[in-house]
């Protein structure tokens, strides 16, 4: 199942920014207000992907007319790659023990 409510952690990580990112960009109206449900703030995924077609470059923190896939492509690539570094550290580490 597919979750359709973000916390502003996980708006963080999808965008690959800090969340104080998240909470400027929304001071700024790069990425909308969240919505309160049952007194937490979240964000709808479909607004988020609203804004990335709206020529927000989330990998850059600007607006651009770009393919907001190619984006979200770069930034799971990136985050793959990061994810692999620390297995890869983690096997050397207890290669060397």
């Amino acid at each position: 199942m597919v979750q359709k409510f973000l916390s502003r952690q996980s708006v963080a990580e999808f965008l690959d920014v800090s969340p104080a990112t998240v909470n400027a960009w929304v001071d700024r109206g790069v990425l909308p207000p969240p919505l309160t449900i049952g007194g937490v703030k979240r964000w709808d995924i479909d607004d988020l992907i609203a804004a990335a077609r709206g020529a927000f470059n989330a990998t850059a923190g600007t607006y651009q007319y770009e393919d907001p896939d190619e984006t979200l492509r770069r930034i799971r690539e990136r985050r793959q790659k990061e994810t692999s570094g620390k297995a890869s550290r983690k096997t050397k580490s207890r290669d060397r023990a």
